[in-house]
C-alpha cells in the first residue's frame, strides 16, 4: 500500500457521479486536482459529454460505468488523442476505494510509460483482482484507421 505524498500530481481527474465517495476521498487524499462531473455538468449528463470534458480539461475519466468502451471503440486512431483517458472502476463498491488506493500510482504509471513510448491508452479497467489496460498501437501504414 503507498503512503499520501504531498507532491503534486502531474494528472487531474474528472469523477463521475457514479463514483464512491470513498474513492473521492482516495484521491483527494493523495492530493489529485479534481473536478467532479455533477460540478461541472450537473447530474445525469450523457457520457459523450463527460468525454468531452475530461478531454477539453485534460483530465483522467474516472467511472464504474462500462459504456465508456463501447464509445472509445468507436472513435478512429487518429482521433483517439483527443478523447479522454478513461478509468473504469468494476468490481465491489465496499472495496473501490482500498483498490484504487491501492493502485493509483500503478495507473498514474501506465499513463507515464504510454506517453513517452507513443502508445494511446483507450481505458484501464480496475477489478478487484486485476488491472486491464487497453493500448492502442499506432497503425504507421494507415493512419486514418
Amino acid at each position: 500500500m503507498t503512503e499520501p505524498s504531498d507532491a503534486p500530481s502531474e494528472f487531474r481527474f474528472l469523477i463521475d457521479e457514479n463514483v464512491s465517495a470513498s474513492a473521492i476521498r482516495v484521491l483527494r487524499l493523495y492530493g489529485r486536482e479534481l473536478l467532479e462531473s455533477r460540478d461541472v455538468t450537473g447530474t445525469q449528463s450523457p457520457d459523450r459529454i463527460l468525454e468531452w470534458v475530461a478531454h477539453t480539461h485534460q483530465c483522467i475519466l474516472v467511472s464504474r460505468d462500462r459504456d465508456f468502451k463501447a464509445i472509445i471503440k468507436g472513435v478512429k486512431a487518429r482521433e483517439l488523442q483527443k478523447t479522454a483517458r478513461t478509468i473504469i472502476l468494476r468490481g465491489n463498491e465496499v472495496t473501490e476505494a482500498d483498490r484504487l488506493q491501492q493502485c493509483l500510482p500503478i495507473i498514474e504509471q501506465f499513463f507515464r510509460n504510454a506517453t513517452v513510448s507513443g502508445l494511446d491508452i483507450e481505458f484501464i479497467q480496475l477489478m478487484e483482482d486485476d488491472i486491464n489496460v487497453k493500448y492502442r498501437i499506432p497503425d504507421l501504414r494507415n493512419p486514418e484507421r
